[in-house]
């Protein structure tokens, strides 16, 4: 799968623990209420939407490839989840969303230099280590 016409969800899933698209490189995704504990989508480069809430079990989240999102982008409410990497992202679209990540203890956006309407990093109340130095607008 390397593209999507719409969205693609994966809700609901209790016993998933691995979720792996490594060639899909665009989309509407949305993972919301898995258990899952790894999540793998290495090409993913300019998705519409990105949501990914409510993963439990979700520890490390690594976006290597991705540079933008068209609409918007939000990690919420994962409660296992420590490290957030997202080393390529340059610009959101509408909105960005970082939030209810009990355990999220660092952040590193390095290359992020715009923001839609709103850019939101709220109630993560592990976060030590939040790294935005290219943040313009």
């Amino acid at each position: 799968l390397t593209a999507l016409g719409e969205y693609l969800y994966i809700t609901d899933n209790f016993r998933l623990i691995d979720v792996s698209l490594p060639s899909l490189t665009g989309g509407n995704l949305v993972f919301y209420r898995n258990n899952m504990q790894k999540l793998s989508l290495s090409a993913l480069t300019i998705p519409e939407v990105l949501d990914i809430n409510d993963n439990n079990g979700l520890a490390e989240l690594s976006l290597p490839a991705l540079a933008a999102t068209t609409s918007f982008l939000r990690i919420s409410s994962n409660t296992a989840l420590v490290n957030v990497s997202l080393p390529a992202l340059t610009s959101t679209g509408t909105y960005l969303d970082i939030s209810f990540n009990d355990n999220l203890a660092s952040l590193s956006l390095p290359a992020l230099n715009t923001t839609g309407a709103y850019l939101s990093i709220t109630d993560n109340n592990a976060l030590s280590s939040l790294d935005l130095p290219a943040l313009t607008s």
